[in-house]
């Protein structure tokens, strides 16, 4: 793979964690009583260290497989895992 194309993927992956994060809020705390920016804070708060855990453990298997796109993959793999496992928690939250 390519750095723009590895760079495009990354973008990617952070812009669909962001999104996930605005509609987390909406749905667990109820996001329309805050501002844009409240919102925005709370959302690179939830999906900050999603991205940049997930992210450290792509660099690892980058590091011992030396393959780009095995680490891209299993950054993919393993953010969609974790954010389909907290909406799940989310979701039971805002239902109780």
């Amino acid at each position: 793979m390519t750095k723009p194309e590895i760079s495009l993927w990354v973008l990617g992956l952070l812009s669909g964690n962001i999104l996930w994060a605005f509609l987390m809020n909406a749905i667990v705390f109820g996001g329309g009583e805050l501002d844009f920016m409240s919102q925005l804070d709370q959302s690179l708060g939830m999906a900050g260290p999603v991205f940049l855990i997930t992210g450290a453990i792509a660099g690892i298997v980058y590091f011992f497989k030396r393959r780009s796109t095995t680490a891209m993959w299993t950054w993919t793999i393993l953010l969609l895992v974790t954010l389909a496992v907290l909406s799940i928690s989310g979701a039971k939250q805002a239902v109780s």
